[in-house]
């Protein structure tokens, strides 16, 4: 990903990236958006304010929706 997208797009980015469980943990997912993993972590909690079922599988590795 580039540097130039918005927090929205980023925020959608995320959330496509979760529909097919393909967002890696944070530290990749940080890397993916040049921002560091504190950032992604707000960014998860943003969207999970914003009603996202959202949590981290440790065996898909990747943030996923609770309600497929």
């Amino acid at each position: 990903m580039t540097n130039y997208l918005t927090y929205t797009d980023r925020l959608d980015a995320i959330l496509q990236m979760c529909k097919y469980e393909n967002t890696g943990n944070a530290k990749k997912l940080a890397s993916k958006f040049c921002v560091c993993e504190r950032t992604i972590k707000r960014m998860i909690d943003t969207l999970r304010c914003q009603g996202h079922k959202i949590k981290y599988s440790k065996i898909k590795q990747s943030y996923i929706f609770l309600d497929k």
